[in-house]
This record gives C-alpha cells, structure tokens and sequence, in this order.
C-alpha cells in the first residue's frame, strides 16, 4: 500500500511527520502550509511539492493528513470539497467526528511525542494512536502507522482526550514546574543543570514502577511540616507560588491516604 498523500501542516508536528513518513518511503506528493515559505522548506526536505493554499490541493491525492492547530481543522474543511478521499488527523483532542461531513472515509493517527522542527525525532517507539469510522480504513490507517511506529494501538475519540489530559499534566504541566524551579535557582545562581540527575532519576523510577505513586517522595509525603513552613515563608513573596507549593502538597498528602485506603 502506497497511496498518495497530501500532508497539510508544515509545523513541528507536521515537519517532523512529513520526514518519517518519507523515510518509510511513503508517497508524499504535497506539502500545504499557510505560511508559504514553511511549506516550500519542508517540500524541499520531501522532494515534493507544495503550496499555501488548501483549495489548490493536488486532486492526485488520496488520504489527506491534517497536522495542524486544532481549532484549524474545521475552517480548512469548509474551505474545500475533498471528495470522498481518506481524511486523517494527528490531533489528540478533536475528534473524528470533525470529518462526518465532509467524507465517508476518516479516521485518527495520533502520536503520543512532543515535537520541535529544531530536532528530528524518530517515530519508532512513539506510541501511535489510531481510530476510524470503519474496519477498511483503519486497516489503511493502521498500515501507515506501523511503517512509522513499532507502538500502534486503537483509541477511541473519548479515550484519545484522556490520553491527551494525562500528557498535559506529564509534559506541559511537569515542564513548566521546571520553569519554576529554573527561576528559583537563578535567584541563588545556581545552574539549572544541576537539577539533571534528580530529574533523570525520578522519571525513571516513575516508569520502572509502573505507578509515580510508589516512587513519590518528599516533605509532603512524609507530612513534614516543619520543613513545608519554611518552604512557604520563602515564597511568601509570591502568592502564585504559595497557593501552588499548597495545592500540590496537599494533592500529594491525599493521594497517598486513598492508596492506603484501597
């Protein structure tokens, strides 16, 4: 199976997509990206073509891949008439439904990675998730992910958003307490890298469990007030911080109660 594809999104999703999907000699014949100079870089890495307008799409194609912002997907179908051609999207909160009017064939490839056009990332062991509204086309669906990912597995829409909450709080949420921690030792001029090992370290010990709960540890965890008070009177300059520092304290202190209780 090598259909023709048009990749719609020059982004760092849709950049680094385009690359693996050339890489498993997958037939990309269009890259369309509203920022022309985006779309004709990444044409150029694909050896394709391109263009800034979705309604210039190329009729050759037969599954069109959206790698784009969520609230973009619905605009863009009402731009155009995409006849009856597999229609896919890579977003894990919208769901497929978004498609129902616009083809009978559609579906869901959603990998569960962070991306950035500055670093190329192998889709090998990226967990790919995937849906469609029929057995024929998630077998299609199916079949390109599989060339990208030795991870793939079935989602629901439903499912799909709660896979895409638990990775907000694992990465968006966890890398802006990095942030948090990264301006409290500028204060101190102390270098962020010195946080490295003991990050490295509790990612891995929250994997190898299996559950983050059994590896928790810290003031909060052992009820150490003696310890959490000093911590709040250094915030005590910023309530933000305070209310937080709070907030994640007691959410550790509760888990571990109901652990206990089961």
């Amino acid at each position: 199976m090598n259909m023709k594809i048009c990749l719609v999104g020059s982004g760092n999703l849709g950049s680094n997509l385009g690359k693996s999907m050339k890489g498993a000699k997958m037939d990309i014949i269009q890259v369309i990206s509203r920022n022309l100079r985006n779309a004709k870089s990444l044409a150029q890495k694909l050896n394709t073509d391109y263009t800034d307008k979705i309604e210039d799409f190329d009729r050759d194609a037969e599954i069109i891949i959206f790698s784009v912002s969520d609230d973009s997907i619905p605009t863009l179908l009402q731009k155009v008439d995409f006849g009856n051609r597999l229609l896919i999207h890579t977003a894990g909160s919208v769901s497929q439904n978004v498609f129902e009017e616009h083809s009978d064939k559609y579906g869901i490839l959603y990998p569960l990675q962070t991306f950035s056009k500055e670093e190329t990332v192998s889709f090998k062991e990226i967990p790919i998730f995937t849906e469609s509204n029929t057995e024929a086309t998630l077998a299609i669906i199916d079949t390109i992910a599989k060339r990208l990912s030795t991870k793939v597995y079935h989602a629901t829409s439903d499912e799909r958003l709660s896979i895409h909450v638990a990775a907000v709080f694992a990465c968006n949420f966890t890398n802006h307490l990095y942030h948090i921690a990264h301006d409290i030792l500028q204060d101190i001029s102390v270098d962020f890298d010195a946080f490295a090992p003991l990050i490295r370290q509790t990612a891995e010990r929250a994997i190898e469990t299996g559950n983050p709960i059994k590896s928790q540890t810290g003031p909060a965890l052992r009820q150490d007030e003696g310890t959490m008070q000093k911590h709040l009177e250094k915030l005590k300059q910023n309530e933000g911080l305070t209310e937080l520092y709070k907030f994640m304290s007691n959410r550790i202190f509760e888990t571990k109660k109901e652990n206990q209780d089961e």
